[in-house]
């Protein structure tokens, strides 16, 4: 089960959720209790790559401090699954964006088989974060899969890759909406949401 810990970051946007899991060990010895930078940078990351629905994600952790980012809609239960190619152990946080912009550590995990698989339920909109820490990884490839379980109205806040989109109904951050022959205008019509990438293993 993940258990729910007072760690905590100041980060940004805004989410209330419940969660379980298996396939790890938590790891608090880890972990400090509680960080305080001002934003998802204070986690020590550069930047923050973003995770989507349908798509096999890789995440590089390289040893430096690796953030991934992903949003749930209110109601959603989503089944998160990060593994290694190699089976290398794996110690990653996950953690949910509280309403007043600092973030809740849901889960430590030292996953030593490389492998952890978890359900998370959002009870209202918001963004969840992966923190990957620099304790002694180098040039790991986390692959991380999000498999949308319940929901009235779709798992994500956004349209996610291969699904259709509108001036109404946009793509994910990150995504761009391609006309697909459709109109002119990829704000015309109906297009489809895509990665913008020269890798060949992305849609």
């Amino acid at each position: 089960m993940i258990r729910r810990n007072s760690g905590w970051i100041a980060g940004v946007l805004c989410t209330l959720a419940t969660a379980t899991g298996c396939g790890g060990t938590s790891g608090d010895d880890l972990f400090p209790a509680k960080r305080t930078p001002s934003t998802l940078t204070g986690f020590g990351a550069a930047s923050a790559a973003r995770v989507y629905f349908g798509l096999t994600n890789r995440v590089n952790v390289d040893g430096r401090p690796t953030v991934a980012t992903f949003s749930l809609s209110a109601g959603s239960r989503v089944e998160l699954e990060l593994a290694t190619r190699d089976s290398t152990p794996l110690v990653f946080e996950i953690h949910r964006v509280r309403r007043d912009g600092t973030t809740e550590l849901l889960n430590p995990v030292h996953a030593t088989s490389g492998f952890h698989l978890t359900t998370i339920e959002a009870s209202s909109n918001g963004t969840y974060v992966l923190f990957f820490p620099a304790v002694d990884q180098r040039d790991v490839s986390a692959i991380v899969h999000l498999d949308c379980k319940e929901s009235a109205q779709g798992c994500a806040l956004s349209r996610q890759p291969g699904e259709s989109c509108t001036a109404a109904f946009t793509c994910d951050e990150g995504l761009q909406c391609s006309a697909q022959g459709r109109g002119p205008s990829p704000y015309i019509g109906e297009g489809i949401c895509f990665v913008a990438t020269d890798d060949p293993n992305i849609p």
